[in-house]
């Protein structure tokens, strides 16, 4: 067993101080809950799997008290499944995939996760819109981003904008556009330390207020993104309340324009000496008292009737060098919007307005690169595709040697007519492959190899 609480204890004398009045006479309880196992969690690709599917493949599934479509597992190396390799679950700590499961918008909402690397909680809501919504993905750091845009890739999502912008320019272009905004804000993390000693051993009392400060700056920015009668999810994995409730009542006392929503859940509530009405619609996740690590989550309401977008919807053919390729591989190309950005072939379900003066990494589905006169598909277009949507096709089980031999960037000697062809892996799209008449090459991502 660990001894985290034994380390908390002895170098962290300012942390324990700051809990005692918060916790009382749990506190010994929730200072000793640090040394419970961490369990991992997977949440499932529920456009895509179910949890039966993970079962049949003998892989072990417990269920929590929190959430669905999240599970504990076991196996330390699911990472390295081919399953994880074909998007079919993301590792999420439990609590974290909490927030999401309350946050109520239409599902053709054009939501933003503002701080949203590496992706986790934009994959959940991604899974709450339809084909009419629009997620948008945003951090400040282009190098954490990259691994949004692989997940997303991985989970074969469409309708996204992936951008990496500070809040002055998204305050400067998108103002009043946003129905729902999740501010999962940057913290302390004092919820994760069981998970990842290195934010213990970084801690530092000083650094609370440098925080609620970071936290209220990117609430008052979300503010100012939201359509009137729009709804922000606040959360941080910390327990200092001057981070969670503190913030709130701040944001509150600055905006009357702002509610606080009351959730039906049996989770626990605020913290600390405030208005009865923060205290009420607060969420908190407590070690000591639920199966997970610490987390908090409140959703605020700005006032006003949410108008949805109303505009006519803007739709285009694909351009032929891309029809002439779908009707190659016995794809035909859906209903949307196509276009063209340096040599590249994109799609969104509708055309949709983007800041040309903000830093975007992604819009829609990358589909391929033009390159002469070839167009050449992406993995990110192979990971949108369902079994039935393609005529040339290679099915493996995952038993199959050719199966592991694919995933592992190798060529499979397979005589197939000359042309492009989409690898199935027990039904689940992995990647194309182009055929010469005697062998299959693989055009597996690179990034994407099994090793």
């Amino acid at each position: 067993m660990s001894n985290i609480s034994e380390k908390i204890k002895e170098d962290l004398p300012n942390f324990v101080l700051n809990m005692k009045p918060l916790f009382l006479n749990e506190l010994d309880e929730f200072i000793n809950s640090y040394d419970k196992k961490y369990q991992k969690s997977i949440r499932l690709n529920s456009k895509k799997i179910d949890r039966k599917f993970l079962e049949n493949a003998g892989i072990l599934l417990k269920e929590n008290e929190l959430v669905k479509d999240t599970y504990f597992v076991e196996d330390e190396n699911l990472t390295k499944h081919p399953y994880y390799h074909l998007g079919l679950y993301y590792f999420q700590e439990l609590s974290a995939s909490v927030p999401i499961s309350y946050f109520s918008f239409d599902e053709n909402a054009k939501v933003l996760d503002m701080c949203s690397a590496p992706g986790g909680k934009s994959l959940q809501i991604s899974a709450k819109l339809s084909d009419k919504g629009v997620l948008f993905s945003n951090d400040i750091s282009v190098s954490r981003q990259r691994a949004t845009v692989k997940n997303i890739e991985k989970f074969g999502i469409s309708n996204s904008i992936i951008m990496a912008e500070n809040l002055q320019k998204l305050t400067k272009y998108y103002r009043d556009f946003f129905d729902a905004i999740l501010v999962d804000a940057p913290c302390s993390g004092e919820g994760m330390f069981a998970k990842d000693k290195s934010l213990m051993n970084n801690w530092d009392a000083d650094k609370i207020e440098e925080y609620s400060n970071r936290q209220l700056e990117i609430l008052d920015s979300a503010r100012l993104l939201l359509k009137k009668g729009g709804s922000i999810m606040y959360s941080t994995c910390t327990f200092d309340v001057r981070e969670n409730e503190g913030v709130i009542e701040r944001f509150l006392s600055a905006h009357n324009d702002f509610e606080v929503i009351l959730i039906d859940n049996d989770l626990a509530d605020g913290l600390g000496k405030f208005d009865d009405k923060i205290i009420n619609a607060s969420n908190r996740i407590l070690p000591h008292k639920h199966d997970a690590l610490g987390h908090f989550f409140i959703v605020l309401k700005k006032n006003g009737e949410l108008n949805t977008d109303s505009e006519k919807k803007i739709f285009n053919e694909p351009p032929d060098y891309f029809k002439s390729f779908s009707k190659s591989i016995g794809f035909k190309p859906k209903k949307g919007y196509y276009f063209e950005k340096n040599d590249k072939l994109y799609y969104t379900f509708y055309k949709i307005d983007v800041a040309s003066n903000c830093r975007i990494l992604r819009t829609g589905l990358l589909l391929g690169e033009l390159k002469g006169i070839k167009f050449i598909p992406s993995q990110a277009f192979a990971m949108s595709l369902n079994i039935e949507d393609v005529k040339n096709k290679i099915e493996f089980s995952l038993e199959d040697e050719n199966a592991i031999k694919y995933l592992k960037g190798e060529t499979l000697m397979l005589k197939k007519d000359k042309g492009y062809y989409l690898i199935f892996i027990d039904s689940m799209s992995a990647g194309f492959a182009l055929s010469d008449g005697i062998k299959l090459k693989n055009k597996l991502k690179k990034d994407w190899i099994l090793v």
